[in-house]
């Protein structure tokens, strides 16, 4: 199987305070159907890294504050090379079967996921973590499934056209600093 990436990036951060991040990918692989070998995939996040604002600057609360969000698209090609082809195999008695049916309109399963989060430290940076907020969801997802009997033992991969999963929730983080000095560091 073969895997070509295309991708641009661009940053820009303005007074350190403001940063956007923008990314446009164009992934291909070899395992898909000759009709959708490659998949768009563009990315987006903005920070707004609010202590180093002026009026957060003389905080005796924060020293470190931000918030962020990104909006993405990522694809998965983690199934057998070749499920877009025609298959077949040489089994007892010189018969030949057909194992895998082709599928030329095989196409990349995408993940599109919203993320927000909050950055924060305390106490000189003695404790920091973070709060973030994920929803994802998983469509075209990539199935595979046997043919009905009597008809010949063989698989059919697929894409699951009207299918979505959905995951989303809440992380958080929180860390402690406790020993750092010029000789150790224990967090």
């Amino acid at each position: 199987a073969e895997l070509q990436s295309y991708f641009a990036r661009l940053t820009c951060s303005y007074i350190d305070r403001y940063i956007l991040t923008g990314i446009i990918r164009d992934d291909g692989s070899s395992k898909f159907g000759s009709n959708n070998r490659y998949g768009y995939l563009p990315s987006g996040a903005f920070k707004w890294q609010i202590s180093n604002e002026e009026f957060m600057k003389d905080s005796k609360v924060f020293s470190n504050l931000g918030v962020r969000v990104s909006y993405g698209a990522t694809g998965n090609q983690e199934f057998p090379a070749g499920a877009s082809k025609e298959q077949f195999a040489l089994r007892s008695f010189n018969t030949i079967n057909q194992t895998v049916n082709g599928n030329p309109n095989l196409k990349w399963e995408t993940y599109k996921q919203f993320d927000a989060g909050v950055d924060f430290a305390f106490a000189k940076n003695k404790v920091y973590g973070s709060i973030d907020y994920y929803n994802k969801n998983t469509s075209n997802i990539l199935f595979a499934t046997n043919a009905i009997q009597p008809a010949p033992n063989s698989t059919s991969y697929l894409n699951l056209a009207n299918a979505h999963l959905k995951n989303s929730g809440v992380e958080g983080c929180l860390a402690f600093n406790i020993l750092s000095n010029k000789n150790s560091t224990w967090v």
